[in-house]
């Protein structure tokens, strides 16, 4: 997210069905007390399809 508000419900293509688990999420207060710590919860794709919340400026890797 490029962007300077939250995505609330950011819809995205994924190759798989099924759980998708966030690894990584870099606006996470543990990298700064600055970030908002926005908890972004695994995603269920149907069809190859899901969607997700993203943080301003923040970048989540998923995998399954």
């Amino acid at each position: 997210n490029f962007s300077n508000r939250e995505l609330e419900d950011y819809k995205l293509a994924l190759p798989k069905d099924g759980a998708w688990q966030v690894r990584f999420n870099s606006g996470w207060q543990g990298y700064s007390p600055d970030f908002k710590d926005q908890e972004s919860p695994d995603v269920k794709v149907d069809g190859g399809q899901g969607s997700i919340r993203l943080s301003p400026y923040s970048l989540l890797i998923l995998s399954q």
